[in-house]
């Protein structure tokens, strides 16, 4: 579903969301992947890393089908709990269905409990995150090899060294997020709220380019259906129309 743009809408911005065999992967492995439900969080949300890591579960609440953004872990110096970006970071999101069927309470979780706690039961630090994240991506096939060359070890052994990257972060699922936003037919200004951007303008040109991508993708099925499917169409009508002659 399309929504409207308004005329004054700010220039379009590379907004590139997870495609959609990631986000199938995502919500199929949230409670059997390696940290998987962060991921499904994320997704589902539109939280930040930090905002997501320093959730509690008391911002979980299952009987009015929120979640609660106020805080996030601010990883400067020594990993910390502060303020969220600005005050429209400050917001509550729906509890989507198929988040709240895997995001279980622990029994004796306690409101002040950490939704992904740490080894200590406290937040993450930054180098625990990236070592999680990096297991939860490589555990998916979300890693491509970026560097590979042959080099010789200080003992004069031959090797090939390899450097990978991971495809998927957690801002790229923030996108995924705002996509679904898009794709629901949620406008604009409700969608700012959702995502708790300071400015209506950055949501605008999220959408803006949304709207840009949906318009390149449906001209690129129409080229293909010309060259392919409607040239075949005509080529076997043309062949029954001669039998019948």
């Amino acid at each position: 579903m399309n929504v409207p743009l308004p005329r004054n809408a700010a220039p379009a911005v590379q907004r590139e969301a997870p495609e959609d065999e990631i986000i199938e992967a995502i919500r199929g492995n949230a409670t059997t992947a390696y940290f998987g439900l962060f991921a499904m969080l994320l997704i589902s949300t539109g939280f930040r890393r930090g905002e997501a890591l320093a959730l509690t579960w008391g911002d979980v609440d299952y009987k009015s089908k929120t979640t609660s953004c106020s805080k996030q872990v601010i990883f400067r110096n020594t990993a910390h709990i502060g303020d969220v970006k600005t005050k429209s970071g400050i917001r509550t999101v729906p509890l989507l269905s198929d988040l709240a069927k895997v995001l279980k309470r622990p029994k004796k979780a306690k409101d002040t409990d950490y939704v992904f706690p740490a080894v200590n039961s406290s937040f993450f630090s930054q180098s625990s995150f990236e070592r999680h994240w990096d297991h939860y991506c490589k555990d998916q096939g979300f890693k491509v090899c970026v560097l590979e060359e042959p080099r010789v070890s200080q003992q004069k052994h031959k090797y090939i060294y390899r450097e990978y990257k991971n495809t998927l972060t957690p801002h790229v699922l923030r996108h995924g997020y705002a996509t679904m936003l898009y794709d629901a037919g949620v406008d604009a200004f409700t969608a700012q709220k959702l995502l708790g951007h300071a400015h209506i303008e950055t949501t605008l040109a999220v959408y803006t380019h949304l709207s840009q991508r949906k318009k390149d993708e449906s001209i690129q099925k129409l080229t293909a259906y010309v060259k392919n499917g409607y040239t075949t169409k005509q080529s076997k009508k043309s062949a029954k129309n001669k039998e019948i002659a």
